[in-house]
């Protein structure tokens, strides 16, 4: 399960930042997940929630927004959602093809609260 490898990547960042930001609670964590990352979203929260105990991350939200399969044709030039694992152009049918979204694996947002003194 590379999912617990990537929640322990997360919770630390996510806490070094808030630390960095000295904050009191981790509110909300928002990741951009890409539908090639080869994450499961169900064991990743899974994971991150385990990790996450007894730090100020814990309870904090995890949203996942899940980005599409996009392509650019090198032939035709012409930008697509691939869809059904298909890997051609719809326009010319080529294979001639570069992926532009959809592997990628990002903390976008972190939501914090401050210290109270």
């Amino acid at each position: 399960m590379h999912e617990l490898g990537i929640a322990r990547s997360i919770v630390e960042t996510v806490l070094d930042e808030a630390g960095k930001a000295k904050a009191g609670r981790v509110v909300k964590v928002t990741l951009r997940i890409g539908e090639l990352a080869g994450v499961l979203p169900d064991s990743l929260c899974f994971c991150f929630e385990l990790l996450a105990k007894s730090t100020i991350a814990e309870n904090a939200t995890l949203a996942i927004n899940r980005i599409p399969i996009r392509a650019h044709c090198s032939q035709c030039q012409v930008s697509f959602l691939v869809s059904d694992n298909r890997y051609l152009c719809p326009c010319c049918g080529k294979t001639a093809i570069e992926l532009t979204s959809g592997r990628e694996l990002q903390i976008a947002h972190l939501e914090i609260e401050n210290e109270t003194d």
